[in-house]
């Protein structure tokens, strides 16, 4: 929610770090989006099935202060304090009053001392000049590891400002920009064409440079087309990932796109039962540790249900492969699919009507 009155144009846009709208986790996959081993700041704070690791904080944050860095514990807390008092701020509006502002600071202080610990233990000596900068930490498992080093070696010293939260961050690296050659041409997609429809037409798929989702690209080649599509690895952590950013864009502070909603949008056209995603595959575009090709095309069906597509994400390519298709097979189709007509750029507004309907139900933890 974004702050307003006198305090200002800059604090006005902070971003918070918000709740999972109450609808979204009414459906089946709701407890995707609760953390599994450990809580980190007040909306999971408390919860008894998080409590084992809850209770090595404490003697984490000693280790971490007084063991690795020589300072002592009361000092540090004291400066913390003093330094992060404003960190309420960053939080939904009323989201926070459960806590006084001394169980409050002291739940900031020990979840980021537990933050600080667990990178250190992974990261080890990369991080031996971060010291106790809580402001922001990033997580560089194994996924967004390789979405940091593609394309964006220049990492968070690249950036002009500081992303407000690790999601933001994380949403920025699997995103990425897309390209004007994407931007919204004249024409209209009529309908949705599957993996296998299109290789029948001459379309080729190859593996995109980068992962990010927007790197997607359509070319003529001397026999037929090729549409080059990212890398993403399938395994039991991408529907949380995902389901995360989508909520993410949701936010009425959020992005001002909907990228991740778009992509899964369209990947769900393209892919329509196990054999779509047995093609991609086989190219390199999806790396599937989940289980069968059934259980991929399951994933990117359930993800877009309920979701309403950007007609500016990737209308160019869009375009671009209808074109090539109709002058294929030789005829129009008549029966919209996903993509449908898009009478008028007003099917834009459907995205901002279905984020305040989903906030306008009330919040949930």
């Amino acid at each position: 929610m974004k702050d307003g009155g006198e305090q200002g144009s800059n604090e006005s846009k902070m971003t918070k770090i918000q709740k999972v709208p109450l609808m979204l986790r009414t459906l089946k996959n709701k407890d995707k989006y609760d953390p599994l081993v450990v809580s980190i700041g007040p909306y999971h704070h408390g919860n008894p099935k998080l409590e084992l690791i809850q209770n090595l904080k404490d003697p984490i944050a000693k280790k971490l202060v007084e063991v690795k860095y020589g300072k002592q514990m009361d000092v540090v807390r004291t400066e913390f304090v003093k330094k992060a008092c404003n960190a309420r701020e960053f939080y939904a509006v009323g989201s926070t009053k459960e806590f006084d502002d001394g169980a409050f600071m002291n739940m900031m202080f020990l979840d980021g001392c537990f933050v600080l610990h667990f990178i250190d233990c992974v990261a080890n000596e990369k991080l031996k000049d971060m010291e106790m900068k809580l402001h922001y930490i990033v997580f560089k498992d194994e996924d967004t590891h390789r979405l940091c080093d593609d394309g964006g070696k220049e990492g968070i010293e690249g950036r002009s400002e500081k992303p407000p939260h690790l999601l933001e961050l994380l949403w920025e690296k699997t995103l990425g920009t897309f390209p004007s050659s994407n931007a919204l041409s004249n024409g209209s997609w009529s309908s949705y064409r599957s993996v296998e429809e299109l290789i029948a037409v001459g379309i080729e798929f190859k593996r995109s440079n980068t992962h990010r989702l927007c790197d997607v690209g359509y070319r003529p080649k001397r026999f037929g087309r090729e549409l080059s599509l990212p890398a993403i690895a399938i395994d039991d952590s991408t529907e949380r990932k995902f389901l995360n950013l989508i909520a993410y864009e949701t936010c009425p502070d959020g992005p001002e796109d909907y990228g991740v909603t778009s992509y899964i949008c369209f990947m769900d056209s393209l892919i329509d039962n196990a054999k779509d995603v047995k093609e991609l595959r086989l190219r390199g575009i999806l790396h599937n540790s989940l289980g069968s090709d059934e259980q991929v095309a399951d994933l990117f069906n359930q993800l877009s249900d309920n979701l309403v597509l950007d007609p500016h994400a990737y209308s160019g390519v869009k375009n671009n492969i209808e074109n090539h298709y109709q002058s294929r097979v030789g005829t129009r189709a008549s029966n919209p699919g996903i993509w449908g007509s898009i009478p008028s750029l007003n099917t834009f507004d459907t995205l901002e009507a279905r984020s305040k309907y989903f906030w306008g139900q009330g919040n949930s933890n």
